[in-house]
């Protein structure tokens, strides 16, 4: 994944797509999500302790919060840069080499997601089947930056701007989900 976040943030800075940035942006809060997840489980797993007697576990929905407001300041970030490009209709130059690594990545992020939907399977792990599914989800929004790209080759139209609203959107809405998951669990909303 953050091999894929480099990549695309570069090829979107030297073509000044938004579009790809945003979509990198995307890829790089899967990224962080997973970090602080790892950091989270293992503070959480921490042994009860004189100022803890209850132990740690509560952590994981402090980290749940942290990985939410990550998610939305991305997701606002990539809204407010798409609308941005919009208005101001930046030249997008995008070429056949872009094109190529974008969809090589989609193909990465595919075989990302059908490994991590196996081995969550195989180990009955409810993060990693997550993990894949949610790589599998961004390979739809991948995808919708490679039509980008082509329409723009081909026909020389511009969507990119909307593209980038789209992903953002999407951003958004995850971290929506991930802010409501959190915050019900530090509640102690009932099931």
């Amino acid at each position: 994944n953050v091999f894929l976040v480099v990549i695309k943030i570069f090829i979107g800075v030297l073509a000044h797509s938004v579009s790809i940035i945003s979509d990198g942006i995307n890829n790089l809060t899967d990224s962080l999500s997973s970090v602080i997840t790892i950091i989270g489980t293992k503070l959480a797993g921490r042994k009860p302790d004189k100022k803890h007697p209850y132990g740690h576990g509560r952590i994981e929905y402090l980290i749940g919060l942290v990985i939410g407001l990550i998610i939305l300041v991305a997701g606002v970030m990539a809204i407010y840069e798409s609308a941005k490009a919009l208005v101001e209709k930046p030249v997008v130059e995008y070429n056949i080499i872009s094109l190529i690594i974008i969809a090589l990545a989609v193909l990465v992020k595919v075989f990302i997601g059908l490994y991590s939907l196996k081995v969550g399977k195989a180990v009955n792990s409810e993060p990693l089947k997550a993990a894949g599914k949610d790589a599998l989800f961004d390979v739809l929004l991948s995808t919708a930056t490679v039509v980008g790209i082509i329409t723009s080759l081909l026909w020389g139209v511009n969507i990119e701007g909307y593209i980038g609203i789209i992903i953002g959107i999407f951003i958004l809405r995850a971290a929506v989900e991930v802010l409501h998951d959190g915050s019900s669990l530090i509640i102690g909303e009932r099931a």
